[in-house]
């Protein structure tokens, strides 16, 4: 019986070997078709990448080189274009099911990341199909991008070049955008004086170049401000901070900043003022009241400032200065727009483009100083939209991407979100459909 019971347990111990056999042998010939079924990756897209990279090295203008602005930038770079499909070069995998697979051509580009990864945080951004991206070394990156960028449109297909490129419900303009973000981390800036005096800076990470910083008479000549040119006007602005004040600097981590304030409008010759935030937004401070209320004179170092009318309307808030040092009296105008918020571009765009003309047709002498309260936001939108208009205006041409990027040679970080970047697209189209540029 024993005898028995043991063939039956070894017959049925052969059998399950063999089932297990024949499983394992299934498993891997599915595997194996798997694999070899499976089209090129972007892992063997980037290696080819690199390989034609190293045999066609980009050709960089001497403008890249020397690090200047460039004038006209190109679509190519901001589509993402490293990797491309070629339409005309197409060649035959070897796999089984012969298929036609295209031939990687790369184009002049630089180090941009994957449209999905861009992306990754915005919703409303549909997932782009373009290839993934290669990456070069940050010197290269930042030089090819200048040679093969172009965004410049005349005024008269703005609109048409506009809704093209909203068709992809921005994915354009935010991969603009980035690539601007790209370019400012790259960029090589000196900040030592800004570093030494790193209690009068209301944020650690805003600071002024050294090469553009407003410089203050005296020893003590630290300002978080920087000079910016115009239109065909060198240091037409003045973009810095919101005066730091007193209620500020009570726990020994920021001086108050609103003496050295006025002593830059005096020193400076400044005859007019633009803010672009409240004191507080959000129950925090964003900036000191840094002016005495109606009818009172206040004393700010050695500048003695008197209020002497106040009115507002919708837009804004339009304030008249007197100012006295040393027995000599000046006039200073203050313009306060009112209802845009930290981050965001402003509730009314035409509201901001009656801004911008009020204070143009008063013709005042430069520079002009524009703050909101770190002075690169809201600050660089409205001094990005003034050039963007006057260029408009003379030449019938617009480039955003190029004009924001010069921005940031002069002072980093200017137009600080994607949504205050699109804030100029719409207020241009805005101006042109309503005939504002002449």
């Amino acid at each position: 019986m024993l005898e028995a019971i043991d063939i039956v347990l070894i017959c049925l111990g052969t059998v399950l070997s063999i089932f297990a056999s024949i499983a394992i042998f299934l498993l891997l010939i599915l595997k194996r078709r798997k694999f070899q079924g499976k089209s090129p990756g972007s892992s063997a897209k980037v290696a080819a990448a690199k390989e034609y990279y190293l045999d066609h090295p980009p050709t960089i203008s001497a403008a890249a080189k020397n690090g200047e602005a460039p004038h006209f930038v190109s679509r190519s770079a901001v589509t993402n274009v490293p990797v491309r499909v070629d339409d005309n070069q197409e060649a035959k995998t070897k796999d089984k099911r012969n298929k036609e697979t295209s031939v990687i051509r790369i184009e002049e580009h630089s180090e941009i990341r994957s449209h999905e990864e861009i992306h990754r945080s915005s919703n409303s951004i549909k997932r782009s199909h373009r290839p993934c991206r290669i990456k070069l070394s940050p010197d290269l990156a930042k030089a090819a991008q200048a040679e093969a960028v172009q965004t410049e449109h005349t005024l008269d297909n703005f609109m048409k070049d506009l809704s093209r490129i909203r068709s992809e419900d921005d994915a354009v303009l935010y991969e603009e955008f980035q690539i601007l973000e790209e370019l400012d981390s790259v960029r090589e800036r000196n900040c030592s004086a800004a570093e030494k005096e790193r209690t009068r800076n209301r944020f650690v990470d805003i600071l002024p170049n050294d090469s553009t910083r407003v410089i203050l008479n005296g020893s003590s000549d630290y300002i978080n401000a920087s000079l910016i040119d115009g239109y065909r006007t060198a240091g037409q602005f003045i973009a810095t901070q919101g005066p730091i004040g007193p209620e500020e600097a009570t726990d020994g981590r920021k001086k108050s900043t609103v003496d050295d304030f006025w002593r830059m409008i005096w020193e400076k010759n400044v005859q007019c003022i633009i803010m672009l935030t409240d004191c507080v937004e959000n129950m925090r401070q964003r900036c000191s009241k840094y002016w005495p209320s109606l009818g009172e004179v206040q004393r700010f170092g050695e500048v003695e400032v008197d209020m002497i009318s106040e009115s507002e309307d919708p837009i804004c808030l339009h304030r008249e200065f007197d100012i006295k040092k040393n027995g000599e009296r000046r006039q200073i105008s203050q313009y306060h727009f009112l209802n845009w918020y930290d981050a965001k571009g402003p509730e009314n765009a035409a509201y901001l483009l009656d801004f911008i003309e009020r204070i143009w047709h008063k013709q005042f002498r430069k520079p002009i100083v524009v703050h909101c309260s770190a002075g690169v936001g809201r600050t660089g939108v409205l001094i990005a939209l003034w050039i963007l208009l006057e260029r408009a205006r003379q030449e019938r041409k617009v480039d955003i991407f190029a004009t924001v990027d010069t921005l940031r040679r002069q002072r980093s970080r200017m137009v600080q979100t994607p949504e205050q970047y699109l804030t100029l697209y719409e207020a241009v189209s805005l101006a042109i459909a309503e005939d504002r540029i002449r």
